[in-house]
């Protein structure tokens, strides 16, 4: 939402009933009835990542820190996997990708979408859960490829 005082824009965040209201009006509605139990699956055998930001997810700069996850999205003719990487400075997506599945090649197109329209993405961090995709050799490999951390 924004809101122009002055001269001067300024992004605001609206609340979550405001976004609810505007879903219902556009039809976007989702179903309130059930809690998901989570799509990501953790693969215990997998070496797993230090968690580097110990829950600090403020940055002091763009693209030093960033957090991503994947969301299922049913529709009328099956799912649809969304995986995003958000940029903890500005929550700006640096990186989106879909598929019609959720594996490791779904986070790997992500990190090049995001490396693509952000060449600064060498040395940031990216912070996952510890699900399949994201603790998968193939994924370990094409961030230390970007140079990611």
């Amino acid at each position: 939402m924004r809101v122009q005082l002055g001269i001067l824009n300024y992004v605001t965040r609206p609340s979550e009933s405001t976004v609810y209201q505007v879903m219902g009006v556009i039809g976007a509605n989702r179903l309130r009835h059930r809690k998901p139990n989570g799509i990501t699956k953790a693969d215990r055998e997998a070496r797993k990542s230090d968690d580097l930001l110990k829950r600090d997810f403020t940055a002091k700069k763009p693209c030093e820190k960033c957090v991503t996850d994947i969301m299922e999205i049913p529709g009328k003719n099956g799912k649809i996997y969304v995986s995003a990487i958000f940029d903890c400075y500005d929550l700006l997506v640096t990186g989106l990708a879909m598929a019609d599945n959720m594996r490791a090649e779904l986070c790997i197109q992500t990190v090049k979408n995001a490396c693509k329209s952000f060449g600064n993405m060498r040395s940031a961090i990216i912070h996952s859960d510890r699900g399949s995709q994201y603790t998968s050799e193939k994924y370990q490999c094409a961030i230390a490829d970007f140079e990611i951390i």
